[in-house]
């Protein structure tokens, strides 16, 4: 019958969570995905539209999948009135590169027909609208396992545009408490009640419940982690395991100690909750956060890439 772009419908759900499932076999970060897992953190989320979402198809197997987005940013830091064009995934079968680079094109074409010149390919450039939680932590740029969908996303000029080192550490017993060099308060709270927190950004986590431990001095707010618990990777890793995916500390208040204690935090808080791992991506351009997190017990184990195609519309 030959290869075929087939508009999504869940009947393809088996050979699409199939293939994501052989890309990410050698990375035990890497949540396993279901049909069932699919739909809960991807088709129920309200502004998921199936008419983004192509399968390709030959003889009758899946043999690659794609899925673009034009959203809001998730993040609250980021600007809201901005929309952010992306393809949000591509999966492609080994030795099936004709698959890949049809997806792409398909994307990026739906993509440019609507004005859209900046284009993300697996970025996380204005957060993360879907497959958050699934791998390398919480932050869905393009695990370097993802070989097909790299080679999918250059064949059509998607440049390297970001590097995100993916770091673990692991924790045999009670982490120990690291205090900041000024005196401190900590509240852990659901992201949902993190200031400025947008209802797009807290749908983003569907399927999980991520939470911020935020630090105040002199009467200020002045940072905050946030991390989320992945049960999913129990089975994988035998134990549970949590990820960090924000840590920032206000400029006036940096070179205190802060970020230190607010992780040693998060580590005690994620332990006392069953985990005995957590993970972190962080910039592999930011030298600051790479120390912190080092002094920590964190070691590098991966290496997430994030893409750009940034042309006019009309090309």
């Amino acid at each position: 019958m030959g290869l075929t772009l087939e508009s999504f419908d869940t009947r393809y759900l088996d050979g699409m969570t199939g293939l994501y499932n052989r890309a990410a076999a050698g990375n035990a970060h890497i949540v396993p995905l279901t049909p069932e897992l699919f739909v809960e953190l991807v088709c129920r989320k309200s502004y998921f539209d199936p008419a983004t979402l192509l399968a390709a198809v030959d003889g009758g197997q899946v043999v690659g999948w794609v899925h673009w987005t034009v959203t809001g940013p998730t993040e609250h830091w980021y600007n809201r009135s901005r929309r952010y064009a992306r393809i949000s995934m591509v999966m492609v079968e080994p030795g099936r590169l004709d698959a890949g680079v049809l997806l792409v094109e398909k994307a990026t074409a739906a993509l440019r027909g609507q004005g859209h010149e900046r284009l993300l390919g697996m970025h996380c450039d204005g957060g993360y609208p879907f497959y958050r939680g699934l791998f390398d932590g919480g932050e869905p740029m393009a695990p370097v396992e993802f070989i097909a969908s790299h080679m999918a996303l250059g064949y059509h000029g998607y440049k390297v545009e970001g590097e995100s080192v993916f770091k673990v550490a692991r924790m045999s017993r009670r982490p120990a408490v690291v205090e900041a060099k000024i005196a401190m308060e900590y509240r852990d709270v659901p992201l949902a009640e993190l200031p400025g927190q947008s209802e797009l950004g807290n749908e983003s986590w569907a399927g999980f419940e991520p939470r911020v431990i935020r630090a105040f001095a002199e009467g200020q707010d002045v940072g905050a982690i946030g991390y989320v618990m992945q049960p999913q990777l129990a089975a994988r890793l035998g134990h549970p395991a949590a990820n960090i995916f924000m840590l920032g500390v206000t400029p006036t208040f940096q070179r205190k100690g802060i970020a230190a204690a607010l992780v040693s935090r998060m580590l005690i808080a994620s332990w006392e909750r069953g985990a005995r791992e957590a993970s972190v991506g962080s910039d592999i351009y930011n030298p600051a956060p790479h120390q912190t997190y080092a002094k920590l017990g964190f070691e590098p184990h991966g290496l997430s890439i994030g893409r750009l195609l940034n042309a006019p519309a009309s090309q």
